[in-house]
C-alpha cells in the first residue's frame, strides 16, 4: 500500500471519530430551523441567501456550540397596517448547540446573538 493512501485513511478515521459536524451538516440545520419558523401561522417568511459558520466548538461530551451569521429576506406577516408582500432585509448572529443522536443531528437552544432588519 502507498504511504499516502495510509496517511489518508488515518485521517479520514480521526476526522469521523471526533464526530463534529460539518460545515455542510451546520448550514442544513440552519435552514431547517429558518423554515420551521416559517411554517409558523403569523410569523412571516424567512428566506435565506447565505450562511456563514464562524465556530463550531466542542461543549462538553458529543455536544457542540455552534456561531454562524445568516443573511437575507423577511417577508413579513400580513397584519394590521403591514403592506401585502412587504420584505426587509436581515441579517442575524446565532448561537446554537448541536449532537447527534445515532445518525441524526439535532439542535436546540438557538440564541439570536445579534440580528438587524433593513
Amino acid at each position: 500500500m502507498q504511504p499516502k493512501f495510509l496517511i489518508s485513511i488515518f485521517l479520514l478515521g480521526l476526522v469521523a471519530c471526533t464526530g463534529k459536524p460539518s460545515e455542510s451538516r451546520v448550514v442544513e440545520l440552519i435552514r431547517l430551523n429558518y423554515r420551521q419558523q416559517s411554517l409558523t401561522a403569523g410569523e412571516g417568511k424567512w428566506l435565506i441567501d447565505s450562511v456563514f459558520v464562524d465556530d463550531v466548538e466542542k461543549f462538553r461530551n458529543d455536544t457542540f456550540r455552534i456561531r454562524a451569521r445568516i443573511t437575507g429576506l423577511y417577508q413579513l406577516p400580513e397584519i394590521e397596517d403591514t403592506p401585502r408582500g412587504y420584505t426587509e432585509q436581515f441579517r442575524d448572529t446565532v448561537e446554537f448547540k448541536a449532537w447527534k443522536q445515532g445518525k441524526i443531528w439535532t439542535a436546540e437552544d438557538w440564541v439570536i446573538v445579534g440580528s438587524s432588519h433593513e
